[in-house]
């Protein structure tokens, strides 16, 4: 193949050409979607809150000191991108954690900002 028919990989590994790809957006426009998300301090304190387990939406209310409407759209955000779901069980909505890998991240995220590192120092799988 002549040089010029290669097209060079940009920052990430991608040729030009994949990265325009409407699938490669589409899939890419979810991913922020979703760090858009969580990167609300109750909507993270909820995440965070649900990987030690399924609570009920009472429970998850109790903790912040906003009003249920407002705990309730939060949640409802949470819930429409797939990061956590709910089942009613009588009259009370039980919540949790879908997306169960956001927590290794998130944990080391913590240890990043609590240690002050530059790297994550953590137990997380990491390309060598």
């Amino acid at each position: 193949v002549p040089v010029a028919e290669v097209e060079a990989p940009d920052a990430v590994g991608l040729t030009a050409e994949r990265a325009n790809c409407p699938e490669r957006e589409r899939v890419q426009q979810a991913k922020a979607d979703i760090l858009k998300a969580i990167a609300h301090p109750v909507r993270l304190s909820i995440v965070e809150m649900l990987g030690k387990g399924e609570r009920c939406a009472c429970d998850i209310c109790d903790v912040f000191p906003c009003d249920r409407t407002t705990v309730s759209k939060h949640l409802a955000v949470l819930r429409s991108l797939g990061v956590i779901e709910d089942r009613k069980e009588g009259l009370r909505v039980l919540y949790r954690l879908r997306m169960t890998c956001l927590l290794p991240f998130l944990a080391c995220l913590e240890q990043v900002v609590r240690n002050g590192a530059r790297e994550c120092e953590c137990e997380c799988e990491r390309e060598e």
